[in-house]
């Protein structure tokens, strides 16, 4: 007969284990102690659900699956197939059930059961968390428009929690966004789907879409917006000249999309390459190479290189060109400074105690003394200083005729003013004791000083250095 204050407990698990799961003496019932949290966790990783008991005695926990009600655990057996569940205790008042890199499908409420009659039991949820992903086949690939119509770019992204999408252009440059009333540049746009309307060539280039939910890693998705538009060029200088022997460079700007064939050609329609005589070069500027500058060096300028040259851009859409033209200048000259002539100073004075000048000898080589320059020497038969006259010389008739420029020329226009020797020496003796200067040579004014062999040799000397004379 059965003791009073003993009875047997039967749990609803006794089906799948008919065993006496405990008969004991019942003094305080099996109660949780502390709630089963919630657990959220990126996949891939582990999970751990806690469950909390206190006076458990004889009675059993267990883990259900409560969404699809399969047991994972009793006690410390695992009943699940899936080798990622586990489970362990702690003094029998800490029970865990861990499952192992979780999955997508471990997501769910899961529920800590203790046999008692009735069962208790608690529950917490497990939710896992998943990084974006972009879905390709929902979402753009390169995109193609013509200048001037719409262009719709598609980004779609999965992942939990539902992952955000963000556009930004690859070369940091803004996104001109248009409602069709108003544009506006912005930096970035957020959401799946980025509409331009009325795109340029501006619009050209890689655009990103950057899916993100918090979970590590965020990722992106590259597209590429092709604008295809008709060539234009840009000639920065039509008209070049250079003189013969150097090196001209011609340059065009080119835009076109798509790629254009560029090349040069010469007045006779002759295509022209990179060689000895040529050097032909481009630079792409934007991407997708719609913007290209190119450049012709024509070296060593000729005579048969003087024409038209022209640049050619082509492509699927059209096709333009344009001529430069090549004209030969002369090289710079450098044009002498003017010498003027020398003139020797003398001790000669006019009427109003002014200095006069006299001309000295013009070095060879150098040019001729110019009577504009010198009103010493004025056009006329016979004539002299314009003042109280000292020299006189014929006027040159005869055309392209000059003043001789060599020190050793003799002025056979340019005479005494005395025509013999008797004139110069009465002159010499109304002149009493004076001295005279001409030419830097000093005459004493006394027959004593010099014989008349003397003076005819001065007079001499006087002529050939400037055709000076003296007198009193």
């Amino acid at each position: 007969m059965m003791a009073a204050g003993r009875r047997h407990v039967w749990s609803p698990w006794a089906r799948m284990f008919p065993v006496l799961l405990a008969t004991h003496a019942v003094c305080f019932s099996p109660e949780f102690s502390g709630p089963v949290t919630n657990v959220t966790v990126a996949r891939g990783r582990d999970a751990k659900f806690t469950c909390l008991v206190r006076h458990l005695g004889g009675y059993r926990v267990g883990w259900v699956k409560a969404d699809t009600k399969a047991i994972q655990a009793i006690h410390t057996h695992v009943i699940t197939h899936n080798p990622r569940v586990h489970v362990n205790f702690d003094d029998h008042s800490t029970w865990h059930l861990v499952i192992k890199e979780v999955t997508e499908d471990d997501k769910g409420p899961y529920m800590c059961q203790i046999n008692t009659d009735p069962m208790k039991s608690q529950m917490g949820f497990l939710e896992v968390l998943r990084p974006p992903e972009i879905d390709d086949d929902m979402s753009s690939g390169d995109v193609v428009v013509t200048e001037g119509e719409m262009a719709t770019l598609k980004c779609v992204a999965t992942g939990h929690p539902k992952p955000s999408v963000t556009w930004i252009r690859e070369d940091s440059a803004n996104i001109t966004i248009s409602d069709g009333h108003s544009a506006k540049q912005v930096q970035s746009w957020e959401g799946e789907a980025l509409t331009l309307r009325r795109v340029s060539r501006d619009d050209m280039g890689a655009y990103l879409c950057i899916a993100q939910n918090k979970v590590p890693p965020q990722v992106s998705k590259r597209v590429l917006l092709h604008v295809h538009f008709h060539p234009i060029i840009h000639v920065p200088n039509q008209l070049i000249g250079s003189p013969y022997g150097t090196d001209v460079t011609l340059e065009c700007k080119v835009e076109a999309s798509p790629k254009p064939v560029t090349f040069w050609s010469n007045s006779h329609g002759e295509m022209l390459m990179s060689s000895s005589k040529y050097k032909v070069s481009e630079e792409h500027n934007k991407p997708g190479g719609y913007s290209v500058h190119m450049r012709l060096t024509i070296r060593d300028l000729t005579a048969p290189d003087i024409g038209n040259y022209a640049c050619v851009a082509k492509n699927s859409i059209g096709e333009v060109d344009s001529n430069i033209n090549v004209y030969y200048i002369s090289p710079p000259t450098t044009t002498p400074p003017r010498l003027l002539p020398t003139f020797i100073e003398t001790n000669r004075v006019d009427q109003d105690d002014n200095h006069l000048t006299s001309p000295g000898f013009v070095p060879g080589g150098l040019t001729p003394l110019d009577a504009v320059d010198n009103e010493v020497f004025k056009m006329g038969t016979y004539e002299g200083s314009g003042l109280d006259p000292w020299l006189y010389r014929r006027k040159y008739t005869e055309k392209g005729r000059s003043i001789p420029t060599s020190e050793s020329a003799s002025l056979p226009e340019i005479k005494p003013r005395f025509h013999d020797s008797n004139d110069l020496d009465n002159s010499l003796g109304a002149s009493s004791s004076n001295t005279q200067y001409s030419g830097g040579f000093a005459l004493g004014a006394s027959d004593s000083l010099l014989s008349r062999f003397a003076r005819n040799f001065a007079l001499v000397a006087l002529g050939l250095m400037g055709g000076l004379i003296i007198r009193p």
